[in-house]
């Protein structure tokens, strides 16, 4: 757990939804005093997934997001990836489960 000092931090964190720090996933959600740690269910997570190895003229969001769909549910493209022109990967969020039984 996490303790923010201030509601403008915890909503900062929480905004950014997920962090990773030396191969560990931290989700950030909201937590309330009255709330039992042991009731949080932590059944998904937002991520940012780089895609690499495309053809350089199918390397486009239209091409991606039908392969990405299959895994998981897209979110969102970034900025770049949006943009025109031919690139060498894209980013995109996905929200992705945390129980290994559902992948």
């Amino acid at each position: 757990m996490l303790h923010c000092s201030n509601i403008r931090d915890r909503d900062n964190l929480v905004d950014q939804e997920t962090a990773a720090l030396n191969g560990a996933l931290f989700v950030m959600t909201p937590w309330f005093p009255q709330a039992s740690v042991q009731a949080f269910k932590l059944k998904e997570a937002c991520l940012w997934v780089r895609v690499e190895g495309l053809p350089l003229t199918a390397a486009t969001p239209a091409f991606v997001r039908p392969m990405l769909k299959e895994i998981r549910r897209v979110l969102y493209f970034d900025e770049e990836s949006m943009g025109p022109g031919i690139k060498e990967f894209l980013r995109v969020k996905v929200r992705v489960p945390l129980e290994l039984s559902k992948f």
